[in-house]
């Protein structure tokens, strides 16, 4: 009788062990896959499978430094900054987490705490006679003090998707990138996020200040891939944008298969923007002679991404990213 109660018990003791192998097992596979997902900086799903993960107990410190990153990259700095908090604990903690605890941080108005971070990271990368000193709560005084010198309120087409990147379209519009238009279909979601691809939008400038009738830029410049942010010219019948690198229904990938960023410029006729021409094909010129100078690699070569341009005839300067 003994010995029979002595064989329960190791079976109950070796169907526990299992049970813990097995699920150790299924929380390996979760922190492969997200690993996988972040080396490809899809963010969102990265962070689903380290999440799993951290669920089933393997709650290390490569998941929960990830998992910062994740939050981080995707712009939840709340969360952010609960999982960096357990992250510059760590004795293997590097600069960029200090940094990015700070950043957090700042994001989250701790400004105080913030300041503190963010000095200790100066402290480990400043150079002799560099600052060490960030002064950020110094900054806040400053630009709270007076609160009337500015007025900050969010406009009115705002959604819970991704709105950014607005710059004026002649006098009275603006463009802006957005991942807000529905899909119908097959679904398609970039990876970074989890969101529709973006798109780019053009908006009217209301007399109060605010923008209205938000609408697709019209013409052929949107695709199924990324596009925005832009720029224009001041007439706002030539813009310059941003855009994965395709081109004439083809896109064009590096070594890696990632599809990196290009620059394109499109003019209007009759308020539709076509006639979508590459960055080089624009500044062949100028653009060779930079390149010779700089020894640079072309920027629209699918193997380098860019975000930034100059209008060749007035020389000023755009900034698209």
């Amino acid at each position: 009788m003994l010995f029979r109660y002595h064989i329960i018990l190791l079976a109950v003791f070796l169907l526990g062990v299992s049970q813990v192998q097995a699920q150790s097992g299924r929380a390996n596979a979760h922190v492969k896959e997200g690993d996988r997902f972040f080396e490809q900086m899809s963010y969102a799903r990265a962070l689903d499978s380290y999440t799993m993960a951290a669920e089933m107990g393997a709650v290390n410190e490569h998941v929960t430094k990830r998992l910062a990153e994740s939050y981080l990259h995707l712009g939840n700095t709340l969360a952010a900054e609960r999982w960096y908090s357990v992250v510059v604990k760590f004795l293997n903690r590097e600069a960029r987490d200090i940094y990015n605890y700070a950043e957090a941080l700042k994001s989250n108005e701790h400004y105080e705490e913030a300041e503190e971070w963010m000095d200790r990271y100066l402290a480990l990368v400043a150079k002799d006679g560099g600052p060490v000193r960030s002064n950020i709560t110094g900054f806040v005084r400053k630009y709270t003090q007076n609160p009337d010198r500015f007025t900050v309120k969010p406009v009115s087409i705002n959604t819970p998707f991704s709105d950014f990147g607005t710059g004026y379209l002649g006098i009275d519009m603006v463009t802006f990138a957005s991942s807000r238009r529905p899909t119908f279909g097959i679904e398609r979601k970039a990876a970074i996020n989890d969101q529709p691809f973006l798109d780019l939008y053009v908006a009217d400038i209301l007399s109060n200040g605010d923008l209205g009738s938000p609408r697709l830029l019209e013409g052929d410049v949107n695709t199924k891939y990324h596009e925005g942010p832009a720029t224009a010219n001041v007439g706002g019948d030539v813009i310059w944008f941003t855009r994965n690198s395709y081109f004439k229904g083809k896109a064009e990938r590096n070594r890696q298969g990632i599809s990196r960023l290009g620059i394109y410029k499109a003019t209007s006729k009759n308020g539709s923007y076509g006639n979508i021409e590459q960055f080089p094909a624009i500044f062949r010129e100028r653009y060779a002679r930079w390149v010779r100078r700089y020894r640079y690699l072309p920027l629209s070569h699918a193997g380098r991404q860019m975000g930034r341009t100059r209008e060749p005839r007035t020389g000023d300067q755009y900034a698209v990213r």
